[in-house]
This record gives structure tokens, sequence and C-alpha cells, in this order.
């Protein structure tokens, strides 16, 4: 998986239902992630020689490195893998599909390979904008072209910048892996699609989706692509929480915008600051903050006693008791919203990856509102209450939370196909 905690998360639910059916789950990630696996019950090994990394951005570096080796088809990437396959001989890879140049050296294993997409389907639409676009879709012609012309823009960029790349690195980086697809013997030619909005598709492997298709735009799927629920990990390990500052007969507005806000926005804690005058003045709500490193940074009045901030706090624990989530629209923090039944406002950190099309989906669903990170603070409060007062936001999340136990129920089923897949070797060749 990618080497984030999000990505992760999204994945702890299938690893169980995995184990379950009798498969030993084996995480491969960076140094700086094996206390958040190990603490979920799961064993982590790292893919070959890395830094030793004890947080996210170590982790991320690491993995630069070993993306690196991929793009470049450097001959140790497949000495590292075919190390992990002899020590380990698994029945199955389970890969992200951010890093789907990783299925490539599996494949000259003959190692079964399913692609894990925990992002909204970017493959190229005409019903559909890429995933990063915070274009609301719709069935009007103004719409269709305003799709078909993100669409031209974003493959153009990726075309631009697989050349200027390949320009800068003297043609030793390949973001299409060509050069490594033939070192592993794998028919690029014949299976690969680069008509999404970030890396390319793999027609061979199944690709399946950690969320329903009632959670996206209204668009059509291809073969071989299944969505599987939202895969929410209900008995992740936690740290305990103390109620006991929180006036819970007050509505509760819960804020946290990821694991690592400031690496997207620096000064991130402008955005607090705003949003605790924002809600200081609310009556009968209680502001639970959760900044992260940022804590130092964030100045709150003592006398302030709806407003409590916190470095860390457990999340589903909070969201079983609040009444509003303002997130990044991250797509892991969405879909726990919605199996507690909780409406949000999303304010996207990044303009490079799925926040503002995930923010974009919240609100064609009516499950919430999404706002800016400069929206002044003002402005801020009265998105809070649009949301707190209008029923109907509340009522589509808690139609949302049905669909989410619809498709829970059927967890064991999706396991038990992806299994197949895995006995099934060569159907991916």
């Amino acid at each position: 998986m990618y080497p984030l905690k999000g990505p992760h998360y999204a994945t702890f639910r299938l690893a169980a239902l995995l184990g379950d059916l009798g498969f030993n789950i084996i995480f491969i990630a960076p140094s700086g992630l094996h206390q958040l696996i190990n603490g979920q019950g799961w064993a982590a090994e790292t893919l070959g020689t890395q830094t030793e990394a004890d947080d996210e951005i170590g982790s991320i570096r690491n993995y630069n490195s070993l993306l690196e080796n991929i793009d470049a088809a450097r001959p140790e990437i497949l000495g590292m893998i075919g190390t992990l396959v002899n020590r380990h001989h698994p029945a199955g890879v389970l890969v992200d599909a951010d890093i789907i140049g990783f299925a490539l050296p599996f494949y000259h294993f003959k190692v079964p390979v399913v692609v894990i997409n925990e992002h909204y389907q970017s493959d190229k639409s005409t019903a559909a904008p890429p995933f990063f676009s915070s274009t609301v879709a719709g069935n009007s012609w103004w719409h269709k072209l305003l799709i078909h012309t993100e669409w031209m823009q974003c493959l153009y960029r990726n075309k631009a910048r697989y050349w200027r790349q390949r320009l800068e690195s003297g043609g030793k980086t390949d973001l299409q892996h060509s050069r490594l697809a033939h070192v592993c013997g794998f028919p690029l030619k014949r299976f690969a699609r680069f008509d999404r909005a970030w890396g390319y598709r793999l027609t061979n492997y199944p690709e399946y989706f950690l969320y329903p298709q009632e959670m996206d735009f209204s668009r059509t799927f291809l073969p071989g692509q299944l969505l599987i629920g939202p895969m929410v990990d209900l008995n992740r390990t936690e740290p305990a929480f103390c109620w006991e500052k929180i006036n819970r007969q007050d509505k509760i507005i819960f804020c946290s915008l990821g694991t690592l806000p400031e690496v997207y926005i620096t000064h991130i804690d402008t955005f607090f600051q705003k949003l605790i005058n924002a809600c200081r003045n609310i009556d009968g709500i209680q502001l639970i903050l959760s900044v992260g490193k940022r804590l130092p940074a964030v100045n709150i009045d003592p006398s302030w006693n709806n407003v409590h901030v916190f470095e860390q706090v457990p999340q589903m624990e909070i969201l079983k008791h609040a009444s509003l989530m303002i997130n990044h629209g991250g797509i892991n923090s969405v879909k726990e919203c919605i199996w507690f039944g909780v409406p949000m406002i999303a304010y996207p950190l990044s303009e490079q990856n799925d926040q503002k099309g995930t923010a974009a989906r919240i609100v064609y669903r009516g499950l919430g509102q999404r706002g800016t990170l400069t929206d002044a603070a003002e402005k801020i409060r009265r998105t809070i209450l649009k949301v707190l007062n209008n029923p109907s936001y509340k009522t589509n999340t808690l139609r949302m939370q049905d669909t989410f136990r619809d498709y829970a129920a059927k967890e064991n089923m999706y396991a038990s196909q992806i299994a197949r897949h895995f006995e099934n070797i060569y159907s991916h060749y």
C-alpha cells in the first residue's frame, strides 16, 4: 500500500476477512508504519534495505526511493521482490493502484495479483470528471462539456509529465514502466490502459474499489472492476479518550484534517484558529479539534469552555457521539462518518489527490457541505450552522449508512472472491 496511514486503515478490515479464510497476512511497508500495522495485530516487513523511519514522512521518503527503482527499471527491484517471494511463497499479493508498478515483478514470479483501489474510479468517463476535480457532476450539456474539457487537460498533463521526466532523467525515468515490463516479461501493450487520471490500469488483474458505488457520481464501471463497500474496520485499536471536560448534552463538532495536514499546508494553524473563532460563540455545541503536530501553534482562551484542542484523538470513538465532522475530504474519514451517520463539511488540503473530488461527492450526495481553507471565520460559522440546522444532511447520511450496512453484510463473499482470484493464477496471464 502507499506509505500513509490512511491507505493502510482502509485495508485492515479486508486483511481480517482474508485472515478468517486461512491466509497469513503480511504487510510490506516502510519501518515508520510497522508500529501502526503491528498494533492492529498484523505482521509487517520492509522491501529490501531501507533507511530507518519513525514517522510517515520518513516512510514516504523510503517508498519514493523504491518507486525510483521501479520507474528506472533497476535490476535490484526484481531481486527484492524475488527474495520476498522465495521467503514467503505467497498465494497472492494485494497491490495498491497508486503504486501499480509493483505488480509487474510479481508477474515475473507468477504470483497472482489483485489490485486494491481506495480512491474513486479514475478511468476516463463522460459522466464523471477526474477524481481530483472539484466539479460536481450533472447531466446538462454544460456539465458534459466541462467534464470532457477536464479530462482532455488531465490526460495532456499526464503525457507532458511523462515526457518531461523522461527528458530530465536522460531517459532513465519511465512512468509507464515499459522497460520494467520488458525485464519482467509483462505484456504491457496488451494489458495496460493509460486513460486514467493517475498511473495506469492493468486489465489482466481484477481491481477492487473499497467504497460503494452509491458514494460516487452516477457512472459506469469497466469489466474486472468491482466495488466491495466501505470496509470500515470497527475493531481498529485506538487510544482511550477522556470525556470529562466535554458536555455531551451539547452537539459535538469534531474536526480532524488527517494525519499530516502540515505536509500539505504549512500555515494550517491559521485555519484551525479561524475554526475556533467560528465555534466559540455558537450556543449548544462542543468543538473537539485534533491538530496533530500543530498543537503548540493553536491558541485558545481557557475561558472558552466549548473548545477542546488535542494533538490526537480516537476518531471512531468521537464519531459515535458527533453531530458534525469537519474533515479534509479524505475518503477514509468520509466513510467512517457515513458509517456512524455523521454529516460533514470538507475542507480539502491538496490539489494533487482525491480530496477535492471527495468533497464534490459529499455535496452531490447531500451528505454535507464543502469550503476552502481561505474561508473567513464568519463563513465557516454559517456553513456549520447550515449543516447542523438542515435535517436533510442527516437524513441523507443515514440513508447512505443503510447502504454501507448492506455492503458490510456481503464482505465475506467479496473476500472469498478475492481468494478465488488467487487460486486461478492462469487467468492473470
